[in-house]
């Protein structure tokens, strides 16, 4: 969305009060909606990420809530139908995202002294998922444009669609 593509580029809350309310609308639109689609997803957990990094700083307990049940979701989707998917390609990616996130938001917390084993474990399990070997901050420019694009599954088509 939008609101994810604005958290991501890391554009100032100021210069950027439309991003929130569009992430919020996003979330009531899941909870509305009900999707029973697993390629939805990634949607809702992406989504409370990117409204738990823009709480960030005005609202840690906020923003950790936000990112608590964003992990819970990503962990759910990749053990759940898409763990194919999840294994390879972005899913992965989105995964680690969340979780790095996560991790920079424990770190720049008051309390990141007594979270260290949390931020690490974060980063642990995101380089795993990464399969990196040293410790990961954060995805590299590329990893995250790839991260970003997201395309539907194309529709399924019969012989007779083409004629035959």
């Amino acid at each position: 969305s939008a609101g994810q593509l604005a958290v991501c580029a890391g554009a100032e809350e100021a210069a950027r009060p439309w991003v929130a309310p569009l992430l919020v609308a996003a979330l009531k639109d899941c909870e509305v909606l009900q999707p029973t689609d697993p390629m939805l997803k990634p949607v809702l957990f992406r989504t409370l990420a990117a409204l738990g990094t823009s709480h960030g700083h005005a609202e840690p307990v906020t923003a950790e809530g936000l990112f608590r049940s964003s992990v819970d979701h990503a962990d759910q989707a990749a053990a759940g139908p898409l763990a194919a998917a999840f294994a390879t390609g972005r899913g992965r990616l989105w995964h680690a995202q969340v979780l790095l996130d996560f991790a920079q938001l424990l770190e720049n917390s008051r309390r990141a002294e007594e979270r260290k084993s949390d931020i690490a474990s974060f980063r642990r399990k995101a380089g795993e998922l990464l399969q990196v070997e040293e410790p990961i901050v954060g995805l590299s420019a590329k990893d995250l444009r790839w991260s970003l694009v997201w395309l539907p599954p194309p529709p399924q088509i019969s012989p007779a669609d083409l004629g035959f």
